[in-house]
């Protein structure tokens, strides 16, 4: 499925590039006959022709450059998501590079610091296409999943929150990354329940990880709004695992009880109780 992307774009690269042909015959001829009918010299109209056989060409030489830097990471991102090792990474920065798809998804700059299983850390970079959607969970200081080549390390994909359902279980190394965000989350979801101050916060975002604990109960990351009595209200993110029952209750938009750090607000944990 990885070369899905790419087997489209060179359907629409060859779609595109026989009705340029199609068109530039249509001009020569145009201009052919145009010249004979208006007695042109025949070097006029060969140089005509040359000028307009030129400019088709150019057009399609910028499609293909154009289409290349957009998609084609993106395509190289979905091979690593299939072929790829595991790892987890801390997001280090992201980029915005001002390109967007279909003038709904931007386009993203992301480095990250990678840390294969027994292997050195290092650094690489990587591009990637996201929905608005899921911009609070590529955020820098996040630590994520991602999938890299081992012969080429620097050839990174991170594994967006959505797509850990399909690409988590395709091996075990995948399944102990993911596996090791939701207990670590909730080892630190258990300290600020213990010694935390409550608020009450709504939900903005509920991302379901692909992962249930004890049962059908999923663990779901969530972006919440927090509004603590004597603070002005804050935003941050925080992994739950939520009973299947109450699935409906933890829902975006809905209100909730929680608790943070006050000396640390990017440290919050949904309070069940």
């Amino acid at each position: 499925m990885f070369d899905l992307l790419g087997k489209v774009g060179k359907i629409g690269i060859g779609c595109a590039t026989a009705g340029m042909v199609l068109a530039t015959a249509g001009v020569l001829a145009g201009v052919i006959i145009g010249g004979i009918a208006a007695d042109l010299s025949i070097w006029v109209i060969v140089l005509i022709c040359m000028v307009a056989l030129l400019f088709d060409v150019g057009m399609a030489v910028i499609f293909y450059f154009a289409f290349k830097a957009a998609l084609g990471p993106e395509v190289e991102r979905r091979r690593l998501l299939e072929t790829g090792e595991a790892a987890e990474a801390t997001i280090m920065e992201v980029v915005d590079t001002g390109m967007t798809m279909n003038e709904i998804y931007p386009v993203v700059k992301v480095r990250l610091e990678v840390r294969p299983p027994g292997r050195p850390a290092y650094q690489a970079e990587t591009q990637m296409i996201i929905n608005r959607m899921d911009i609070p969970q590529v955020q820098p200081g996040l630590v994520v999943p991602v999938r890299f080549d081992p012969r080429r390390p620097q050839h990174v994909a991170v594994v967006k929150q959505a797509e850990i359902a399909t690409v988590v279980g395709t091996g075990p190394a995948d399944a102990s990354t993911a596996e090791q965000m939701v207990v670590s989350a909730d080892r630190a979801n258990r300290e600020v329940l213990q010694s935390g101050e409550p608020a009450q916060a709504r939900i903005l975002l509920a991302q379901p990880l692909g992962i249930e604990v004890n049962g059908p109960n999923p663990a779901i990351k969530f972006a919440l709004e927090i509004y603590p009595v004597s603070k002005p209200a804050f935003k941050a993110e925080t992994i739950a695992i939520v009973a299947q029952a109450s699935i409906p209750k933890y829902q975006p938009g809905k209100t909730v009880f929680v608790k943070f750090d006050p000396a640390d607000t990017t440290r919050v944990a949904i309070d069940h109780s």
